[in-house]
């Protein structure tokens, strides 16, 4: 309470500042109390609208309790005043720096009253999760309590206590995500942790995700859905992964998956405890018109369980940005990644950036940055492989680091004078493609016809410029490409499926050798071979073979043709379109359709494990 027992000496001030206000403005007041002293600046002859600053000086082991400051109308004579006197309206009192508060003057005078306190201990309770913050027990009035939280997850405090039976909520200061400080009020006081729960919010135009992180004291179940549900569909704004993944694929589901072009994570989800996110399972999955995700490193992992599929079949997909909560911990502790990547096509050259120092224990990048780039934040040091063709980081392979490329290897084929096809075959072990420079063209043999005793035919597809490893290929120079070619080994999928070295056709096989220069006394002897001349494949007695060579064979006693001459197809019902070697590649060989390496096409998706061929490019089928 405010002391007022200096009611003649307040009267005496007032009588004399009530005669002067209206001449020399209006002046502040200071009542007289104990422990302690507050000083105006102006303290008079004050225009109204000025800012007054308040300084507080309490006494040696004292602390300010209360300050107020009223209005003092002076139309009210001092012979009516009460003891205490009467004040008028409340005025608003800013705190500032160094014990100071400020307000406006209003077109009145202002009496301040202020209270002083003994500074006495306090206790403070700790009722938050894990006990992460340790406060100490008590505190004078005043101090400066320091909350620091160095071995649990990313939280945030709350500071209270009751006064007549209401919460009053202290100030806490933010030093850093894991450093707090407050201070001690005159009361006993509470600390507890902030609990974050996630929602989710899509733009009106549906093509951005939200995943933002609330107070669990302001959730309203009428506002935000939590975990779909699927029996009333019509309810939900919103999803989240339950534990064991995803509900349902839903309406709310489904559009996110076909119209959401980014995925944002709230800064303060880094605070989101661990039981919201047990499991990441299949969170994104299928989002194939997702380009971005922005913010992941504010998305707290270091208590999940499970990554699987979380970005699978995001095709679209072409870069990352990961820190210090990026959390994937061994398979020792069940932590499961499986297919976490599966499908992101377009990270194969795209960007993994790295800004703080993330704990990934597994190998999750396999087969997923098989060309792409590596850029580190300054300061921040991964440990990085380099290989003679890439860098390598958790599996990943990388054409660049930052900034910086490996010197691509390179293979030198030579053609002789007026030589134009040539064939060639990488094996399984040597575990590289093949890039073809400008002037020449790759093809593989999708049938083989051998119609008479006279002529047969090898209908051919192309591949563009890329020598695919485990398909026996053909070459192609153009008159006015050099017959020096050099080509450049590039990086294969890791997924491959293993394959014989023979491919078959209706009539005859086209096979090539690895590093063996010999088929075996066997295989020559029952089959006739064919050797590439002048652009025609005819029949030849061989026993020794060149190495990456491929070669036609036919069992013997079967329909044998002189020759097999070159035809260019995209695929048909025998394999064949007629379409001679010097013409292009009729525009339904990039249309999506998808054939099978003899050449026919597919009426829908693969079902079988095999190697196939669409717009011109090898698919994989395991």
């Amino acid at each position: 309470m405010v002391n007022f027992s200096r009611v003649i000496s307040l009267v005496a001030v007032l009588l004399l500042g009530f005669g002067q206000a209206k001449a020399d403005g209006y002046q502040v007041i200071i009542d007289t109390f104990e422990n302690g002293s507050v000083t105006a600046s102006p303290s008079s002859d004050i225009s109204a609208g000025t800012t007054v600053t308040l300084t507080v000086t309490p006494s040696e082991g004292y602390a300010l309790s209360d300050i107020k400051a009223y209005r003092y109308s002076d139309t009210e004579s001092a012979q009516t005043r009460t003891d205490p006197p009467s004040v008028g309206e409340p005025l608003t009192l800013t705190p500032g720096e160094n014990s100071t508060y400020s307000f406006i003057m209003p077109n009145d005078n202002v009496v301040i009253q202020a209270v002083f306190a003994q500074l006495t201990a306090h206790t403070i309770e700790f009722t938050g999760w894990g006990n992460y913050f340790n406060p100490p027990s008590s505190a004078e009035t005043g101090a400066t309590i320091t909350l620091s939280n160095t071995s649990g997850p990313l939280l945030i405090p709350r500071v209270y206590y009751y006064q007549d039976e209401n919460r009053v909520l202290v100030d806490v200061t933010r030093i850093d995500d894991n450093n707090y400080t407050f201070i001690m009020p005159n009361a006993d006081v509470i600390v507890d942790n902030v609990y974050f729960m996630p929602i989710v919010q899509l733009s009106n135009n549906n093509t951005t995700l939200t995943i933002k992180a609330i107070d669990r004291e302001i959730y309203s179940e009428n506002e935000y859905t939590m975990v779909y549900n699927e029996e009333s569909p019509s309810e939900v704004s919103s999803f989240l992964p339950a534990q064991q993944g995803l509900i349902a694929i839903t309406d709310f589901i489904t559009t996110c998956r076909a119209n959401v072009q980014e995925v944002v994570f709230d800064e303060n989800l880094k605070y989101v405890a661990n039981r919201y996110w047990g499991s990441l399972y299949c969170l994104f999955l299928n989002f194939q018109a997702l380009t971005t995700v922005t913010g992941l490193n504010n998305l707290n992992m270091s208590m999940c369980s499970s990554t699987s599929e979380m970005f699978k079949n995001c095709s679209r997909l072409a870069s990352l940005t990961i820190g210090s909560n990026f959390y994937i911990r061994s398979t020792e502790n069940n932590f499961t990644t499986e297919n976490m990547f599966s499908g992101c096509t377009a990270l194969a050259s795209g960007t993994l950036t790295i800004t703080g120092t993330p704990t990934i224990q597994q190998n999750i990048f396999e087969g997923v940055f098989t060309n792409g780039s590596l850029v580190t934040s300054e300061g921040v040091e991964i440990s990085v492989t380099e290989s003679e063709q890439y860098y390598e980081w958790m599996g990943g392979r990388f054409a660049t680091y930052n900034g910086q490329s490996k010197q691509p290897q390179t293979l030198a084929l030579t053609f002789s004078q007026g030589q134009q096809w040539m064939t060639y075959y990488i094996a399984a072990e040597e575990n590289t493609d093949l890039s073809l420079p400008e002037g020449y063209e790759a093809f593989y043999v999708s049938g083989i016809n051998m119609t008479n005793d006279q002529e047969g035919t090898i209908t051919i597809v192309s591949t563009e410029q890329v020598v695919f490893h485990e398909i026996p290929t053909l070459i192609y120079r153009t008159e006015n490409a050099a017959l020096e070619m050099t080509a450049t080994l590039i990086d294969v999928n890791e997924n491959n499926a293993n394959y014989n070295d023979v491919y078959g056709s209706k009539s005859g096989q086209f096979i090539a050798t690895e590093q063996m220069s010999s088929f075996g006394q066997q295989m020559t002897m029952m089959n006739t071979f064919y050797v590439l001349r002048d652009g025609s494949f005819v029949k030849a007695n061989v026993s020794t073979f060149v190495p990456h060579r491929c070669y036609i064979i036919q069992s013997n006693g079967k329909s044998l043709s002189r020759s097999l001459s070159l035809t260019r197809g995209v695929g048909g019902s025998d394999g064949t379109t007629g379409i001679s070697t010097t013409q292009k590649d009729d525009e339904s060989a990039v249309d999506g359709t998808i054939y099978d390496l003899q050449g026919r096409k597919l009426s829908g998706n693969p079902t079988q494990r095999g190697i196939y061929i669409q717009n011109k490019k090898k698919i994989i089928v395991k």
